[in-house]
């Protein structure tokens, strides 16, 4: 069985029978991302990419949740594995890749930025 089945499987546990409302644009969008992200650190070897994915899966929850925390988003998450075919996630992953590779541009900058603010000042040279 593969991972995507897997989890998808796992997920059916959780899943709410109530009928829920249809998902903007955009939380299609990043709940296309948050699976794409679980699926693909799930099934990575790699440490440090399964630490990227797991932040990036926090990235893309917190965005959903903080749009709209009435809805349970792994339960939805769960309904969305269920129906999505591997071609889809991965179709998405340019996408993801890009999204989540400009914020941690963004944090870079932001620390770059702070850590030279808080930098000591040079010592003054007397001539």
């Amino acid at each position: 069985m593969s991972f995507l089945a897997t989890l998808a499987a796992a997920a059916t546990l959780a899943v709410s029978p109530a009928p829920q409302a249809a998902l903007t644009a955009q939380e299609t969008a990043d709940l296309q991302c948050l699976a794409m992200s679980m699926v693909i650190g799930g099934m990575s070897e790699d440490e440090s990419v399964k630490t990227g994915l797991m932040a990036a899966s926090m990235f893309y929850l917190g965005r959903l949740e903080g749009r709209n925390p009435n809805v349970v988003w792994l339960d939805r998450l769960g309904q969305y594995l269920q129906s999505a075919q591997t071609a889809e996630l991965e179709a998405q992953s340019q996408r993801c890749g890009t999204e989540i590779a400009e914020f941690g541009g963004r944090i870079q900058t932001w620390s770059t930025r702070m850590a030279a603010q808080s930098a000591p000042a040079a010592p003054a040279t007397g001539n």
